[in-house]
């Protein structure tokens, strides 16, 4: 490949240049073609929206479902209308942030 000396070999070496672009995509596009020939086509998934959900909370009996921490029966920890707990650290762990400075 030559430094083109003017506009018009500029211009023919860019022509040439996509023409061989052109075919070496024409070339791939037909191998890629040729391969998916005869691969079954991929399903398209379900559209599961108008399914029920197995595992909704809702649909379960919660009659007799004891929440551990307000320990009131009938319902999870999401639906708990009770104060939620307030966890505290202990006392002795701290957080300590020093700089020491050492001379000689």
């Amino acid at each position: 490949f030559s430094h083109p000396k003017n506009v018009e070999e500029a211009i023919d070496a860019a022509k040439q240049v996509e023409k061989q672009l052109s075919l070496n995509y024409a070339t791939l596009s037909n191998v890629l073609s040729a391969q998916l020939e005869g691969k079954p086509e991929r399903k398209k998934p379900k559209d599961d929206r108008n399914l029920t959900k197995v595992w909704d909370t809702k649909a379960w009996d919660k009659k007799d479902v004891i929440y551990y921490h307000c320990q009131e029966k009938g319902h999870y920890s999401k639906e708990c209308m009770s104060e939620k707990p307030v966890y505290q650290r202990k006392p002795d762990k701290r957080e300590a942030s020093y700089v020491g400075v050492f001379t000689e």
